[in-house]
């Protein structure tokens, strides 16, 4: 799945791989970004929802990457991306209140978290982050293409049979 949020209409933007309209909810607004427009979220009710029927499922290997801009560190745990469920199944890429970054995959009912140090991730300045998962193997986070932590890891993921994947929130 893919955002650019250069194009927003009617409160959706187009994820690129599927051509799908997702729902904007909250107040945001348009940041410039690296290339070309960004998302600015409001750090309380903004979010995207991509609903569960359109979510893409992945596989043993999974990368996610974002380019992101802090004004400030959030108060808690806040994801970057999400599709946990009241059930310890999916996963999420946060941002935690000291400037950590985490990748959290749910193996045998349980999170399983790649954390990396305090303040990796810098404020009022754009940073790419990434955080690669490989079933059986490892957990690996980078910030600005260097790793900054990783872990060894037995088992895969499991993965939500209906939950919707968020983008900016805790999931509801």
């Amino acid at each position: 799945m893919q955002w650019s949020f250069e194009e927003i209409k009617n409160r959706n933007s187009i994820e690129v791989a599927t051509n799908i309209g997702d729902t904007l909810e909250g107040n945001f607004g348009e940041a410039i970004g690296v290339s070309g427009k960004g998302l600015a979220l409001d750090g309380f009710t903004t979010r995207v929802i991509r609903n569960n029927s359109d979510i893409i499922r992945p596989g043993a290997e999974l990368t996610i990457d974002a380019w992101v801009s802090l004004g400030e560190y959030p108060w808690n745990w806040c994801p970057v991306i999400t599709t946990e469920s009241n059930e310890v199944k999916g996963y999420r890429l946060m941002i935690g209140p000291y400037g950590q970054l985490s990748l959290e995959i749910a193996i045998g009912e349980q999170w399983i978290a790649c954390t990396s140090e305090n303040e990796v991730l810098s404020l009022r300045k754009w940073m790419h982050i990434a955080g690669v998962y490989a079933a059986g193997k490892e957990i690996s986070l980078y910030v600005n293409g260097e790793l900054v932590a990783s872990m060894p890891i037995n088992g895969s993921m499991s993965f939500p049979a209906r939950k919707n994947c968020i983008i900016g929130m805790v999931a509801a």
